[in-house]
Order: structure tokens, then C-alpha cells, then sequence
């Protein structure tokens, strides 16, 4: 297989400035008096094995893990540590058909641990069909279609948890096109 890994360095601004916001009741206590003006640092890490049939990956994001309340009313917000773990596998049924099934996990030290289980079935490396299930969230239809370097794809979530009173579920598009980087080493003459 082959291994890669990516680390990135951000940083971010929050503003809020408090003279700027227009509420139907002036006196109203749920906004902070004052302005807020934060300048953050943050790092993100990412690994991913993988070979033809095959592929792992784990990454984290908001490594800092910034204490500072980003919030302008009276709840905590931070920016908590986030660790993303997830893989999948390509069997092929037959000449033409693959079945590819696939796990997500995330997980936050305040928040319930998310799972995530779909499965594409994959025709001639160009058409794809699939469906997943968001534990205790939502089902999930996808399809889309992979010609050359382009990929288009649609997903629907139709949501189960209790939110489905106000949410229909969302809908999302899918654009990709795949740049292929040479790595090969150069010799020079």
C-alpha cells in the first residue's frame, strides 16, 4: 500500500462587532455590551493508507484546541479537538460491477461519537449507486457518475432524529476533477 499525509497551519479571525447588530428589542441581554476581535492559530493533521482495493484514514483537525470563547452570548464556544476515522474497500462482483462499503466515525470529547456505514455499488469504474445510515440521524441515497478525471454526484439525508419536525433533509452536490501530481524522483543531467 501506499501512505500519505498531509499537515496544514491556519489561522482564523472572529469578529463580532456588537454596534453593527439590529434586534427587535434594545435591551436585549443576550448579546454581549461589547465587541469581539480574536485572531486564532490552528493546525490540522491527516494520514491515509491505501492501495487499489483498499483504503484507512484518520485526521484531526483543531489540534490547537483554542479554549477562547468565540461566542458573543452567553454559551460556551470553542474550538474542540476533532478526530475523524474512516475506510473502505472495493470487492468486485463481477467484470463490470464493484460493491464498495465504508465506514466513518467522528468523535469530539463533548459530543456523542458519530457512526456512519454506506455502500456504493460501482459499475465499470463510471456509474455509482449507494446507501448509508447515520446512527440515530439519517438515511442516506447517493448516486453519480466518475468519466476521466471529472467526478458529479448527488446525495439526499433524509433525517430520522428528533430535527425531522423542522428539516426535510439536504440535499448535496458533488463536483471533483482529480489532479494527478507526479512524484517521481527528477535526475538532472
Amino acid at each position: 500500500g501506499n501512505l500519505a499525509f498531509g499537515l496544514s497551519a491556519m489561522f482564523t479571525q472572529f469578529n463580532f462587532d456588537r454596534d453593527k447588530i439590529v434586534t427587535q428589542n434594545p435591551n436585549d441581554q443576550t448579546l454581549i455590551n461589547n465587541n469581539l476581535n480574536y485572531f486564532i492559530p490552528d493546525a490540522s493533521f491527516g494520514l491515509n493508507y491505501y492501495g487499489d482495493r483498499f483504503r484507512l484514514g484518520l485526521s484531526a483537525v483543531n489540534l490547537i484546541e483554542t479554549k477562547q470563547d468565540l461566542s458573543s452570548i452567553a454559551v460556551d464556544n470553542t474550538l474542540d479537538r476533532v478526530i475523524y476515522l474512516d475506510g473502505s474497500m472495493k470487492m468486485g462482483l463481477s467484470n463490470k460491477w464493484d460493491l464498495i462499503p465504508s465506514l466513518f466515525s467522528r468523535y469530539m470529547f463533548e459530543a456523542p461519537i458519530v457512526f456512519e456505514g454506506n455502500v456504493r455499488a460501482m459499475y465499470n469504474d463510471l456509474l455509482w449507486v449507494g446507501a448509508g445510515y447515520r446512527l440515530q440521524d439519517a438515511v442516506v441515497f447517493e448516486a453519480g457518475v466518475e468519466f476521466k478525471k471529472f467526478v458529479v454526484g448527488y446525495a439526499y439525508d433524509y433525517t430520522l432524529s428528533d430535527i425531522n419536525t423542522i428539516s426535510n433533509g439536504t440535499h448535496e452536490i458533488l463536483e471533483g476533477y482529480q489532479i494527478n501530481v507526479d512524484t517521481s524522483p527528477t535526475t538532472s543531467a
